[in-house]
């Protein structure tokens, strides 16, 4: 009574607060940092350590195997995933949500520094990454320049460029590719070496003694100090050519005499080309917590200023962002918001033909809007596209308390009271219905608080939108709406006089509610017995309705991987990357794509296997294209024609994360008993019907040379096993040995044989190394056997598990679910008991968290049936309400099933928002036909004058709502895919719902009703005794 009488005698303050709050809301909604995804920040660490010129092999058993016996001591490590590449190790460890990772960032460091001791010293320093679960750059810049070299514009890339991008905000890490760093490359020549009596140690022992800078103290007189600095007489290439390294016959041999000495580069097998020009490529890789549109800007902004700083003939292309799908996305959704408003405006105008009704209608669910971002802010939350989708889809449900409070409000005045009383006595009788709607609401968020996927905590976001529009809504509904009503004509005849056009509609749908109503009630079992088939059916559906974590979306790009033999040179993968450009070449021509930017290796660390390239089409707009899926369609045939290497094309998620192909790993004790397992699978699923195996990436085996050492020889001659090792890595590898300054800029010298010494296994016959016994040359091929070896190129554990990898491509039709579950009726029928199938990346999270969000559901409808028993004074009551809610969701859950749509994140908030609709409808219902039991209407009439005071108000309530899906349905912009699916679901979910209410609730209240009395008879009964006693209640 105070609530309902404070606003309404106060209507300048009322309409001030109002307003402020929206105002409020607005700046609010600016300050919402703009993300692509709402999830906590993932508890990954991943370390990624360079070991150049070593195999797979030698990379798993020196340095993988030792680092992840010191990470495995690490607490709270929930997953430790290793694997071993040619001159690569990458270790991905996943924590609790619970770890604080800095701590554990720490502790990783503090264990590796102890081992770092005890490693070789060619192992590059390790690299940490921390929060992130991807390392695939968001941003691609294209640079080239026509006068400057390659390596003097890569250097100035990355002592210019990278630093000023890393000290952006938001910016995790810096990758270039193609890079050319620039270096002294020497080459040495084993037989000029020989001639000399020189080996390639000699050389090396001579750059590091001969070209030094250390420091040499100071000089201190009594007045000054003075530093002194000795600076080496080596700083060009002429100056290294000068360094002596023998006298021989009284000649002094300098490094000039024994190699050729040039300006190169450290590495040239990387390759990047735009649209086939070849180019370097920056990728910038955002932290997890990062808003991607705000540190697209921020790196736009910056690579503008850096451009000044390059030359003028270099040109600086952004080829690739997805923020631009997420600003697109969110800005696409806003528009849809703001169609959707109008649509609702229009509507009500239609149904009330009356300008003010319709603008306090419309200024209603504006303010409802704006003010709903308050709560948003205050509690920490962004502005992702599924938090402006739920405002979208729960536009309809913020209608329904303005409506109702707008028609409670209207039908007391039609009934003859004063309009301000009228609207006294609405809000005093709708108060307490819309607060129990508040809090069951409210309870909808309870389930993502205690789960640890970070999707969880996204659609716990998601469902806070949806519960601060409600609550706003119930504000405005309560102090704003009839504040303004207050104002309207004193006369209700001449007010109503628009509105009576609808009266002829209104009775005649009263008398055929009143006809359909009492068949029903009639007829309760047949009505029951269809009500339960239909509840059996939601329950069948929704669980073998297939699930995934996130939708597939047409993001405007997609990438495809081909990969050639394992031992492929980097020329040889040159052509294969021709080769599937040209396949790929007829979306340009068609005007379906725009770039397609190729990268060979697909790696970006340093790894020396160049089998795998990397080709991301960056497709046209949304309107000037078919959608991905028939693209994709025709890229996997195109790309079926290729016969000398493999390619597919790999499909994304929403949240950019991929998707298509599967990645499952299957765990075993040792790699000869996964070897096995590997060509049993194989053979089974040649002929599998609808399982498209691509390939097992851990076993492919390359061709290697066993070169073993014959140590009776070597040990008589001399010869260490150390010094041959370090000669070999010398002269193949390649190795930095020293260096030179030019200006401020360090330049490596290093050190390596010509290609043409080192293109054949015959080149070992003339490598030599020194005996130490008598100081004389030794031949290297006779220290060694040469012999050839087949070997894995790829090595992987998890949790120091030797696995599998299995990648499956999903065809037309299928779904994750479907293929894990017959892999692992594979895995049971054809491999032991142990065998454990698992799917990387975690693609199927929400299948694993099924069973967590089960228990947690149930929690929170006991906790709403508690809070509507204590509201209803009942316990049966509560039932007439839940049960029309899984009534109502039998039929979005069939068209889900009809047009393949899987249960994922998106879709299960478009259900839950057609839940709310139904709980609101039967709430509504139900309060309004106990409230006529309360004022005494007879048994016969108390349902159907009940029901029907909320027929009209349902009706067109249903009618704005299925009008704010329409926009969604037509839209073709950014993340449409997603808009098409859950505008089915809503377009489907809001008319059942209010069947639900107006049919199935009064049923279920008769059949209630038939075995309880009023729930007032205990409360009289007792009111009767306390007077007989002279007493009051």
């Amino acid at each position: 009574m105070m609530f309902s009488s404070f606003f309404l005698s106060r209507p300048i303050l009322t309409v001030s607060l109002n307003g402020f709050l929206a105002l409020l809301g607005v700046i609010c909604f600016l300050l919402l940092p703009m993300r692509d995804y709402s999830g906590s920040p993932p508890p990954i660490v991943t370390i990624e350590t360079m070991y150049k010129g070593a195999s797979a092999d030698h990379v798993d058993r020196i340095l993988t195997r030792a680092m992840e016996a010191q990470l495995m001591k690490v607490g709270g490590v929930k997953t430790l995933h290793a694997s071993s590449v040619d001159g690569l190790s990458t270790f991905h460890l996943t924590f609790h949500s619970s770890q604080d990772l800095e701590k554990k960032m720490s502790e990783i460091q503090a264990r590796l520094a102890v081992l770092w001791a005890h490693l070789p010293l060619e192992i590059s320093p390790p690299k940490f990454l921390m929060g992130e679960n991807t390392l695939s750059p968001f941003m691609w810049y294209a640079l080239s320049a026509e006068t400057a070299t390659r390596s003097k514009f890569s250097e100035d890339i990355q002592h210019v460029l990278i630093p000023r991008l890393l000290a952006i905000d938001g910016v995790a890490k810096v990758y270039m590719a193609a890079e050319r760093s620039p270096a002294v490359r020497v080459w040495l020549d084993p037989k000029r070496l020989s001639f000399f009596k020189l080996t390639p140690l000699d050389i090396e022992a001579a750059l590091l003694k001969e070209n030094v800078y250390r420091p040499t103290g100071k000089i201190i007189s009594s007045y000054r100090e003075y530093n002194l600095r000795l600076t080496s007489s080596f700083r060009t290439i002429q100056d290294l050519k000068k360094l002596p390294l023998v006298t021989l016959q009284g000649r002094v041999v300098t490094l000039g005499d024994v190699a050729d000495l040039e300006d190169g580069v450290q590495d040239e097998r990387a390759h990047m080309t735009l649209d086939g020009k070849p180019v370097m490529g920056i990728g910038i890789v955002k932290q997890s917590i990062a808003s991607a549109i705000k540190v697209s800007d921020a790196v736009k902004k910056e690579m503008r200023a850096l451009q000044e700083v390059f030359p003028k003939d270099t040109s600086v292309s952004l080829v690739f962002n997805t923020a631009s799908f997420t600003k697109d996305s969110l800005s696409s959704l806003l528009r849809t918001l703001l169609g959707s408003l109008l649509l609702m405006g229009v509507a009500f105008f239609t149904f009330f033909r009356q300008l003010r009704l319709t603008g306090i209608f419309i200024s209603s669910v504006v303010l409802c809007l704006c003010s709903s971002s308050i709560g948003l802010y205050v509690f920490g939350y962004s502005l992702t596209f599924l938090s402006l989708l739920v405002m979208v889809l729960a536009s309809g449900l913020v209608v329904g308390t303005i409506m109702l409070v707008l028609e409670n409000n209207l039908h007391k005045i039609q009934e003859g009271q004063p309009v301000l009383l009228a609207c006294y006595y609405s809000v005093k009788q709708l108060t307490p219905v819309l607060v129990i709607a508040t809090l069951c609401l409210a309870c909808l968020t309870l389930p993502s608080l205690f789960l640890e996927s970070g999707a969880w905590h996204a659609l716990g976001s998601a469902l806070a939108v949806l519960c601060f529009m409600f609550m706003s809504s119930v504000f405005v509904s309560l102090t704003f709406v009839p504040t303004l009503m207050g104002f309207l004509p004193g006369r209700p005849s001449t007010f109503f006089r628009n509105i009576a056009v609808f009266t002829p509609l209104i009775l005649y749908l009263k008398d055929q509610y009143r006809e359909k109503l009492t068949y029903l009630l009639e007829r309760p079992k047949g009505v029951l017995m269809a009500v339960t088939v239909c509840l059996m059916g939601t329950v069948y559906l929704a669980w073998h309705i297939p699930k995934e974590m996130v939708p597939s979306e047409d993001l405007g790009y997609f990438d495809v991987v081909f990969q050639g033999p394992f031992d492929s040179a980097p020329q040889v993968m040159q052509q294969k990357k021709k080769e599937v450009e040209h396949v790929l070449s007829f979306l340009v021509k068609k005007g379906w794509a725009v770039h397609m930017i190729t990268r060979t290796p697909d790696r970006f660390s340093g790894t020396e296997n160049m089998s795998k390239g990397i080709i991301t089409v960056v497709l046209s707009p949304w309107y000037k294209r078919p959608n991905i899926n028939e693209i994709l369609k025709e890229v996997t045939f195109a790309l079926k024609s290729l016969t000398t290497v493999r390619a597919f094309p790999v499909v994304r998620s929403l949240e950019q994360t991929a998707i298509n192909p599967l990645v499952f790993t299957l765990s075993g004790s040792n790699a000869a008993t996964l070897d096995l397992w590997r060509a049993k699978m194989t053979l089974y699923l040649r002929n599998h019907p609808f399982i498209t195996p691509l390939y097992f990436d851990e076993t492919q085996q390359v061709s290697n040379i066993d070169l073993r050492v014959k140590h009776d020889k070597a040990i008589q001659l001399g010869v260490s096993l150390e010094n041959i090792t370090k000669t070999l890595e010398l002269l193949l590898a390649g190795r930095k040995s020293s260096s030179v300054f030019e200006g401020n800029q360090e330049k490596p010298v290093m050190l390596q044989a010509p290609e043409k010494m080192r293109s054949d296994v015959k080149a070992l016959e003339t490598y030599f190394v020194r005996s130490s016994l008598h100081e004389e040359l030794v031949p290297l091929s006779t220290l060694v056997e040469v012999s050839p070896l087949e070997k894995r190129a790829f090595f992987e554990r998890v949790n120091q598990q030797d696995t599998l990898t299995l990648y499956t491509y999903l065809s037309p039709g299928q779904n994750q679910e479907m293929v894990m579950k017959e892999l692992q009726s594979i895995v049971q029928e054809v491999l032991p008991s142990y065998a454990r199938l698992d799917v990387q990346d975690t693609p199927l999270t929400l299948q694993k968290n099924t069973n967590a969000v089960m228990l947690f559901m149930i929690v929170t409808l006991l906790i709403i049936y508690m809070i509507l028993s204590a509201y209803f004074e009942s316990f049966s009551l509560p039932f007439m309400i839940l049960t029309p809610i899984l009534f109502s969701l039998s039929v979005p859950l069939s068209v889900m099933s009809l047009m393949h749509i899987a249960l994922n994140l998106y879709t299960i908030v478009g259900l839950l928002i057609v839940a709310c609709f139904a709980f609101y409808a039967s709430l509504v219902v139900l309060s309004a036909i106990e409230g006529q039991n309360q004022e005494g209407a007879s048994r016969n009439d108390v349902i159907f004058l009940g029901a029907f005071s909320r027929l009209r108000h349902l009706l067109m309530t249903g009618t704005l709502a299925t009008l704010t899906s329409l926009p969604l349905f037509l839209s073709q912009n950014a993340g449409y895919l997603v808009q098409h699916n859950l505008a089915l679901i809503l377009g489907s979910g809001v008319f059942p719902s209010l069947l639900g209410a107006v049919f199935l609730t009064p049923l279920l209240y008769k059949l209630g009703r038939r075995y309880q009395g009023s729930d007032l008879a205990r409360a009289t009964a007792l009111e009767v005794f306390l007077r007989q006693q002279g007493k009051r209640i």
